[in-house]
């Protein structure tokens, strides 16, 4: 598989990967972020290291205006791909938003 320059590539042994498709099939037809087992947590914990090392970006002052823009970009790309009717689930979410 080919990456473009901006692909940010995280490995995770299988265990790892396993415990993490659980959680998020399980957050997919739920639309409960709850953890239900302490792998979860640990994998999400991983994960979150490995893109803090992967993004120096997270540690400049621009931080918050690319967050911003990358999660607009993200949802309209989704939206796009899989059309409104598809994508409904996103606006029954509930979210607090947060300042990073």
């Amino acid at each position: 598989m080919t990456h473009s320059p901006d692909d940010v590539v995280i490995k995770l042994p299988r265990d790892m990967a396993l415990a993490l498709f659980e959680w998020a099939y399980r957050f997919m037809e739920t639309q409960d972020p709850t953890f239900t087992h302490p792998a979860d947590a640990v994998v999400v914990d991983r994960i979150a290291s490995e893109l803090e090392w992967e993004l120096p970006e997270v540690r400049t002052e621009a931080y918050p205006s690319l967050l911003r823009s990358s999660r607009e970009s993200v949802v309209a790309g989704y939206r796009s791909r899989l059309g409104q009717s598809h994508a409904a689930w996103l606006d029954a979410l509930r979210y607090q938003d947060v300042e990073p």
